[in-house]
């Protein structure tokens, strides 16, 4: 069974905030969930043959090629966050605010 402590890690992780009955809440449901996992190491694959395709679609591919934008800056001007020459500047969502 996963520890309070762990959830706690876990939700930080993932920048989610839990209330203490949903720590309680998710550590048994994410306790169940890697029980779950540790039970399929039980499962023999041995004759089980490689599957690399599961539709049996192919993917179309095309070349790449370079197309130039005319009205690039003036939306790369519009960002809430300011520019670098032709760039966009974003905000960092992984800095850690603690």
């Amino acid at each position: 069974m996963l520890s309070i402590s762990q959830v706690e890690k876990i939700a930080d992780l993932s920048h989610i905030y839990l209330s203490e009955d949903e720590k309680v809440k998710y550590q048994k449901e994410l306790s169940e969930l890697l029980d779950f996992g540790k039970s399929l190491q039980n499962v023999s694959t041995d004759e089980v043959e490689p599957l690399f395709q599961v539709t049996g679609l192919e993917a179309k591919l095309r070349e790449d090629v370079v197309v130039i934008y005319e009205g690039a800056d003036k939306i790369v001007q519009k960002s809430p966050h300011g520019t670098e020459g032709r760039y966009f500047l974003l905000m960092n969502i992984l800095a850690r605010n603690t």
